[in-house]
């Protein structure tokens, strides 16, 4: 049901191209998606109210579920599937796609894409959300033009708007991302390291999605994929071993109950980790 806010056309524009986008050949349509994507990217919707609605309003913390009901963040979440696609449509058969982009973005686009991460013109947490939503895509389209703006996207900063920016795009990202990119990560450490001081101190979305765990997720994996052992002499320079000195006591017990679940589904790398899933299962330094 259409629940009034923005327009309905533009919410239907949305919702078919974000369909289409996925199936079918849309490669006819393409110019015509991106001039009417590059519109809606500045419809009113959602306005300050709807972006942050009073407690106990529906969608109030919680920046991804207001940006999958909203035009303005829905518009700029299809601007980005449009980017992948309109570069498919370049490459053909080409299997150039396999590969980091240098530059896969359309100028026009990547303009767009810029301008949205001014907070001055953008305040919208669901707005942000989006690039946090489509992290590792991004980086994909176009390596220097995440690398440049990774400081954007996810801001330093103590003040109220930069913090609430930050966990807005950082919770999307770990919740709507369970793989991790190796190609980003080295750009990405600093920020996780800040994703587990924010937890420590209560900076985190209101989602029933769970960023908590799927943070923990994001650590157990890189932990499994790495030389590290917990208890070590050095792990306080470790991600994980920083989760486990800083993380409230839940968010720690979700790091045992995601090892359990793995050594249950039977890996990654069962036999090889087995000590590693174990002291992770235990609370390690909890």
């Amino acid at each position: 049901m259409w629940d009034g806010r923005g327009t309905p056309i533009n919410r239907a524009a949305n919702d078919s191209w974000c369909a289409n986008s996925k199936n079918g050949d849309v490669s006819d349509y393409l110019p015509r998606a991106r001039e009417l994507l590059l519109l809606l990217i500045d419809d009113p919707d959602p306005d300050p109210v709807s972006d942050n609605p009073p407690e106990g309003w529906a969608g109030q913390g919680d920046p991804a579920a207001i940006a999958l009901n909203h035009v303005r963040p829905y518009a700029l979440s299809a601007l980005v599937l449009y980017a992948c696609r309109a570069d498919e449509a370049r490459r053909g058969s080409s299997k150039d796609g396999e590969e980091l982009g240098p530059e896969r973005i359309e100028p026009a686009v990547r303009a767009a894409l810029t301008r949205k991460l001014d907070r001055t013109q953008e305040p919208s947490q669901a707005v942000h959300s989006v690039y946090g939503h489509h992290l590792p895509l991004l980086y994909w389209l176009d390596q220097q033009w995440m690398a440049e703006h990774i400081k954007d996207v996810l801001p330093e900063g103590e003040d109220e708007q930069t913090v609430r920016l930050y966990v807005a795009a950082w919770d999307s990202y770990v919740i709507f991302n369970d793989w991790l990119y190796a190609p980003m990560l080295p750009i990405l450490r600093p920020k996780y390291e800040r994703a587990i001081r924010n937890l420590a101190h209560g900076h985190v979305t209101s989602t029933h999605l769970q960023p908590e765990q799927h943070l923990a997720r994001h650590l157990l994996l890189m932990y499994l994929n790495s030389a590290e052992e917990l208890p070590s002499p050095g792990v306080q320079h470790s991600l994980i071993g920083m989760f486990f000195d800083e993380a409230p006591a839940e968010a720690r017990g979700s790091m045992g109950w995601l090892a359990w679940r793995f050594c249950e589904a039977g890996g990654p790398d069962l036999e090889r980790n087995w000590t590693k899933y174990v002291r992770c299962g235990s609370g390690a330094r909890a």
